[in-house]
């Protein structure tokens, strides 16, 4: 393989570990990769020997590193926007009694870089660093009502719309009604579209040149 093709598939099974919250086999991470068995083999291997990629024996399983998420701390340290909404953040979470969350767009996910909890820690409260599907919340579906017409247009393309629950939206006109709505409303709501335990509702944060460079979410147990 030449240099530049080991770097992708490496980062390709990075994301794909990264994207999930829950550990994964390697069937799993061969099939989600479309990469044949040996190369994955050999890459998680490789991972594995860098402490980027984990493995608990016990049920064969992967999962990101401690290495990995150093690096990711390290860049969440270095990137303004959590500090910057913090004390709004803390304002929201102390008002409404609820879990607050910022994140922002990361591909074709929703990426979290600063939670607030409202009492006691819950099982399905986003984690810093964990990621969530774009058309099953309301971050992400904020995240995607505020980008540019082809900006969205390709992401609309590219999600799979998997349905989580029976309110989750998979029609990608269903969608993008939706998302129209948002923008003219702005702000969105998700109701238990990812969980059927969850609901919220998220407004978009922009820079001081007007982009929206993330958002900060409200959501409660139902």
């Amino acid at each position: 393989m030449a240099t530049s093709s080991i770097v992708s598939k490496t980062a390709l099974v990075l994301d794909i570990v990264c994207a999930r919250s829950e550990p994964l086999s390697f069937t799993q991470i061969a099939r989600a990769t479309g990469l044949q068995k040996s190369a994955t083999h050999r890459i998680l291997s490789i991972l594995r020997e860098e402490r980027l990629v984990g493995y608990d024996a016990s049920n064969q399983t992967y999962f990101a590193g401690n290495r990995l998420t150093g690096w990711a701390a390290g860049v969440f340290r270095t990137n303004d926007l959590p500090a910057l909404c913090e004390s709004t953040m803390e304002h929201l979470c102390a008002q409404s009694g609820a879990h607050v969350a910022l994140s922002i767009l990361d591909g074709t996910s929703v990426l979290y870089l600063k939670t607030v909890e409202a009492g006691e820690p819950y099982r399905l409260a986003a984690r810093v660093g964990e990621r969530s599907p774009l058309h099953a919340t309301a971050a992400g579906k904020v995240l995607l009502a505020y980008q540019t017409p082809s900006k969205q247009a390709g992401l609309l393309e590219a999600l799979p719309l998997e349905r989580y629950t029976e309110f989750t939206i998979t029609s990608p006109d269903a969608l993008k009604a939706d998302l129209d709505e948002i923008k003219a409303r702005k702000y969105a709501l998700c109701d238990r579209e990812e969980f059927l335990q969850v609901a919220g509702i998220s407004a978009p944060v922009f820079s001081s040149q007007g982009s929206p460079v993330g958002a900060i979410s409200i959501w409660n147990q139902v």
